[in-house]
């Protein structure tokens, strides 16, 4: 696909080589990739598996991405969740999410927010902004932190119960403030 809709997902099911499973499950790999402006296909990967000798090798299959410009620089940020799973997976839906800066300028693709909903109606907010120091906002989720790195974990109610920020001083989500003044590097609640 030459312009790949951010959103697609790739699942395969994984060989058992070694026979660990138990009789009638299914190992599993979903991909989802919410790169923007991106090419994806599919190819084959060469892999070594030293099961009889440490030469046997085997041909798996894979995705590829591409980011292409006419006019240098070019800047990628390729944005992906890898689910690993048996027989049914646990994630439902990921869509990428847009960053602003406090005043409401759109972030550039290199600042990243990911929503990703489970099976038990659970989210896992995510965002990813070095490349913007300060504040960085997600309107629609009502999340605002200073942090480099960012988790915030909703129950199926929409209340989080749990957030980790790295690099920050502070997370805010909704009226909950979370800027406790130990904290450092690393903020757990």
């Amino acid at each position: 696909d030459l312009q790949a809709a951010p959103g697609w997902h790739a699942d395969w099911r994984i060989e058992d080589r070694a026979g660990l499973l138990p009789a009638g499950r299914e190992a599993h790999l979903r991909y989802w990739d919410l790169t923007v402006a991106a090419e994806a296909g599919t190819v084959e990967q060469w892999i070594s598996t030293p099961k009889e000798t440490p030469f046997d090798e085997t041909w798996i299959p894979a995705v590829m991405l591409r980011r292409r410009c006419d006019t240098p620089p070019l800047a990628s940020t390729f944005v992906a969740i890898i689910e690993p799973y048996l027989d049914t997976p646990t994630i439902v839906s990921v869509r990428r999410l847009y960053v602003e800066t406090p005043d409401g300028v759109l972030c550039s693709d290199a600042v990243v927010g990911v929503e990703v909903t489970m099976t038990n109606g659970a989210r896992d907010i995510w965002l990813a902004g070095d490349a913007l120091p300060g504040e960085k906002v997600l309107p629609e989720m009502n999340i605002r932190t200073d942090a480099e790195c960012c988790l915030v974990r909703l129950a199926s109610d929409g209340m989080p119960y749990h957030a980790v920020a790295c690099h920050g001083r502070v997370v805010q989500i909704g009226n909950l403030m979370i800027a406790p003044d130990a904290m450092k590097d690393l903020l757990v609640w």
